[in-house]
C-alpha cells in the first residue's frame, strides 16, 4: 500500500472559527476531464511560459490511436495533448506511452491539414456553436492576420512533431516524475505532469495544481512565422493557364477602387479593403476564391459556390468559388464587388 501525502487546508473568517478541510477524491476520470476542459487555467502553464492562455479546442479528439482526452492550443499556436488519469486507474503506468502514441498519430497524419481543420470545425460547431476561426479569434482577440499566423504555426508544429504533452492526475508517483524528466532531457517535445489536489468546502471547490517537468529548459526549433510573401510564392506552383486566370481576376478586382491592398500570405493571397473581402487559394489547375460574406448575403444565381460554413478552410468567409475557365471570372467578379462594398 502506498501512502499519498496530501496538504491540509485551514479556512477561517476574520481569524475565527478555523476549520480543517481534507482532500476529496475525484468521483471519476470524466469529472476531471470535464473540469479541465471547462477550466484550462487550472493547468499552471504560466510557470512554463508567461502570459500563456490555453484554449481547449476539442474533447475526446479522434485519432488512429484512440481519442485524446483534451486537445488545446495557446495564443502562439503551440499544441497541447492532455490526458487525465486517476491514481487508482491500473492503466496509469502506461500513460506516458499513451500520450506519445496520440502525438505520433497526429504527426503521422499531419500531411492533410485541411482534414485536421475539418475535424476541428465539426467539434467547434458542436461545442461552441461557432466556427473554429471565430472561436480562436474571439478567445485570443486576434485579427485576420493573427488567425493566419496561428494556422501557420499549428500546421508547422504538426508537421515537425513539436508538441506539448500534459498528464494530469490526482497523484503522481516518483517513478512518473523521473520518467518525465528523462523524456524532456532527451527529446524535442515537452512532457509535463500536473498533480491536482481537490478540496470541497460547502458549495466551493478548491483545486491546487502542482506542475512537474518545467524544470528542464531547452531550446526548441524556431518556427517560421513569416508574414506577407510574394505573389510568386503561390503562382509558381500553378500551370500557365491558372496563372492567367489569376491575373485576369486580379486585374478586374483592382478596378473596384484604389483602396485595395494585395497581401500574399502562406496559404492564400488576401485582397483587402478595410479587411479581407476575397481570399484566393491556389491549386495546380484551378483557383479557389473565398468571399468574406455570410451565407444568405450573396445572390449566387448560378449556384457556383460551396457553403464552407462547417468545413475547415483557410480563407475568410462562408462562400467558396472554384475558377477553372476564363468564362467563369466575370460572374465571380460581380459577386466579389458585393463583398468589397461590405468590407
Amino acid at each position: 500500500m502506498i501512502l499519498v501525502e496530501k496538504m491540509t487546508l485551514i479556512i477561517s473568517k476574520s481569524g475565527k472559527n478555523a476549520q480543517r478541510i481534507e482532500t476529496t477524491d475525484f468521483p471519476h476520470e470524466e469529472y476531471l476531464q470535464k473540469y479541465i476542459a471547462d477550466n484550462p487555467e487550472s493547468i499552471p502553464l504560466r510557470e512554463i511560459k508567461e502570459d500563456t492562455k490555453l484554449l481547449i479546442i476539442a474533447r475526446e479528439f479522434t485519432t488512429t490511436s484512440g481519442p485524446i482526452d483534451a486537445l488545446g492550443i495557446d495564443q502562439d499556436g503551440e499544441i497541447y495533448i492532455i490526458e487525465t488519469k486517476l491514481y487508482k486507474n491500473p492503466d496509469k503506468r502506461k500513460v506516458v506511452a499513451q500520450v506519445l502514441d496520440y502525438g505520433a498519430a497526429l504527426w503521422t497524419n499531419s500531411g492533410d491539414y485541411e482534414e485536421f481543420l475539418s475535424s476541428l470545425e465539426k467539434t467547434s460547431q458542436s461545442q461552441f456553436g461557432m466556427s473554429f476561426n471565430q472561436k480562436v479569434q474571439e478567445f485570443f482577440g486576434l485579427d485576420e492576420n493573427g488567425i493566419e499566423k496561428i494556422h501557420e504555426t499549428i500546421n508547422s508544429n504538426l508537421r515537425e512533431g513539436i508538441l506539448k504533452f500534459v498528464i494530469l492526475m490526482d497523484h503522481l508517483s516518483q517513478e512518473l516524475k523521473n520518467m518525465i524528466t528523462f523524456v524532456n532531457q532527451n527529446s524535442k517535445f515537452d512532457l509535463y505532469s500536473v498533480e491536482l489536489e481537490f478540496y470541497k468546502f460547502q458549495d466551493n471547490e478548491i483545486m491546487i495544481p502542482k506542475l512537474y517537468g518545467a524544470e528542464v529548459r531547452k531550446t526548441t526549433k524556431t518556427i517560421d512565422r513569416a508574414g506577407p510573401r510574394e505573389e510568386s510564392y503561390h503562382t509558381d506552383s500553378c500551370d500557365e493557364t491558372t496563372k492567367r486566370l489569376y491575373e485576369e481576376l486580379k486585374t478586374k478586382v483592382l478596378q473596384f477602387g484604389d483602396d485595395i491592398k494585395i497581401v500574399p500570405l502562406k496559404f492564400y493571397i488576401a485582397f483587402k479593403r478595410n479587411t479581407n473581402f476575397i481570399d484566393v487559394e491556389f491549386r495546380k489547375s484551378k483557383i479557389l476564391v473565398f468571399m468574406n460574406m455570410k451565407q444568405g448575403t450573396l445572390d449566387d444565381t448560378k449556384k457556383m459556390s460551396r457553403d464552407v460554413t462547417h468545413i475547415g478552410h483557410y480563407g475568410n468567409g462562408q462562400y467558396e468559388f472554384t475558377i477553372q475557365k476564363p468564362v467563369e471570372i466575370d460572374y465571380i467578379v460581380s459577386l466579389a464587388r458585393k463583398s468589397y462594398e461590405s468590407n
